[in-house]
């Protein structure tokens, strides 16, 4: 079965299934459905700005055709889902160029700024111009290939550098052990590991309660590690991008008295303090 999701104007179907002939009639049946009930509601569906993206992790996926009132629906390669570009395989390559699209447009006016301002009013701006947009999904997109969130981190070196008047080789170590500021990696493990973190303190909604699990739950074990969650096996490499998998991975890698922590506050503190601690 399908599942709607409603936001703002926007209506967006969800199917998935491992036969495609399934998928087809599945999708063809809940459009007809769908547009019945947007007719009976006096509203209406635009068969020309409606299209379908088919995720798969297989090369050669079969195409399929999809109708609306009588007119086919177009199929994309990607899509753009709440603010996050979405492919056909899934690999965020197409979200991340469009992060390092927008951040290069900022190259002109920082170099001009960084004339003007006080080193101590580059992470100010920072902050204000560069973050949102690598903080944004970044649990998500940040599974992404090593070699594709590389080109990310080179678009916040340069503006970094180019705010604090750096030279272009300069250290990226330095360069964010200077500033306090962590690299785009450590932010996806940051933002990973207050996720779980909130999800072990009761602090998200119950959809996640027993989204991770304790390893000692599994085990039966009483032990220091006890602190550990259990990693889920996958078959399937792709799905150890997912944050049930990656966010474990991250979880056990930090410091035990640092996971032990009775407040979220301090937790952010104590992790972005010993992420940072790994440049020096």
């Amino acid at each position: 079965q399908g599942k709607v999701r409603l936001f703002a104007d926007d209506t967006n179907l969800f199917f998935s299934d491992k036969s495609i002939p399934t998928l087809q009639s599945q999708a063809n049946s809940a459009l007809a459905n769908l547009y019945k009930w947007f007719s009976a509601n006096k509203l209406t569906l635009n068969s020309d700005k409606t299209c379908y993206t088919l995720f798969s992790n297989s090369k050669n996926v079969p195409p399929i055709e999809l109708f609306l009132n009588g007119h086919a629906i177009k199929q994309v390669s990607e899509t753009k889902y709440l603010g996050m570009h979405l492919d056909e395989r899934l690999n965020w390559k197409c979200h991340i160029n469009c992060i390092n699209s927008k951040l290069s447009q900022l190259t002109g006016a920082f170099r001009y700024l960084a004339s003007y301002i006080k080193p101590a009013n580059a992470k100010q701006i920072y902050y204000a111009y560069v973050f949102p947009y690598i903080k944004y999904g970044i649990e998500v997109y940040g599974t992404c290939d090593p070699s594709i969130m590389k080109t990310l981190q080179i678009s916040q070196n340069k503006l970094l550098k180019l705010l604090t008047n750096r030279e272009r080789r300069f250290s990226t170590d330095n360069l964010h052990s200077n500033l306090k500021l962590l690299k785009c990696n450590d932010i996806h493990n940051f933002f990973l590991a207050i996720f779980v973190y909130k999800q072990q303190q009761s602090l998200l909604p119950k959809i996640f309660t027993n989204y991770f699990v304790k390893s000692n739950s599994v085990h039966n074990r009483n032990t220091r590690g006890s602190n550990n969650l259990f990693v889920p096996r996958f078959r399937l490499k792709s799905s150890q991008k997912a944050i049930k998998y990656a966010g474990v991975l991250t979880w056990n890698s930090i410091p035990y008295e640092i996971r032990e922590v009775t407040s979220l506050k301090s937790f952010k503190k104590k992790y972005k303090h010993f992420l940072l601690s790994l440049y020096t």
